[in-house]
């Protein structure tokens, strides 16, 4: 059996969560309680087996700005500037240290021969050195961007570039209905084996 590390990017992690339940499922995940999730996800990491959370430092300058799906509503002239409400907007503040930390324990994992494998959940070409180094040192390293446009440097330094039916998956994970299919749905199902049986009926919410 391989040994092998799995990295997450948790900011990245968020922020495509987000994207997908916002535009599959009709979802803003950003309205439940604040932190609600990232505290709930961070204590019971905390407490597993074998895994290592690294927390960044929020960065003091921070700035109010408009939620993207808001702006493209504007753009296309869906809504207007006098109808926003205080829930179009979020305060951006940047975390830092968080990928110079996954960046060393990748150097780690490959100058010491930890593992055979590492996979970074990550769509940021800052891990390209790391990648470059573990597989100098004869790791297999795959990179899952979660369907994220990734750069050509982060792509063109890892052995494997692969991501799963994340619609799929936080439909069975949250219980909710999945209101329009990526255009990978179906080529997903076909070529990626998901736990359990793959059901004919993907569970759409048919709008009449």
């Amino acid at each position: 059996m391989k040994r092998t590390a799995v990295l997450i990017d948790g900011g990245f992690f968020f922020q495509r969560f987000l994207f997908f339940s916002r535009k599959y499922f009709r979802k803003d995940f950003n309205k439940h309680p604040p932190y609600q999730l990232r505290r709930e996800l961070h204590d019971h990491l905390r407490a597993s087996r074998k895994t290592a959370l690294r927390l960044g430092e929020l960065s003091r300058n921070g700035e109010w700005q408009l939620n993207t799906h808001t702006l493209k509503e504007l753009l296309k002239g869906a809504r207007q500037w006098y109808a926003l409400t205080n829930e179009d907007f979020h305060y951006k503040v940047e975390q830092k240290a968080v990928d110079t930390k996954l960046g060393m324990d990748i150097t780690t994992l490959a100058l010491d021969k930890l593992v055979d494998v590492i996979v970074l959940v990550a769509g940021d070409s800052d891990f390209v050195p790391a990648a470059k180094l573990a597989r100098m040192k004869g790791i297999d390293f795959v990179l899952d961007p979660m369907w994220a446009n990734t750069s050509g440097s982060l792509s063109e330094h890892v052995d494997g570039l692969r991501s799963f039916d994340l619609v799929r998956i936080i439909r069975d994970v949250t219980g909710e209905t999945v209101s329009s299919l990526p255009d990978w749905w179906q080529k997903t199902c076909a070529d990626i084996a998901i736990t359990g049986n793959m059901e004919t009926d993907p569970g759409i919410d048919v709008q009449g």
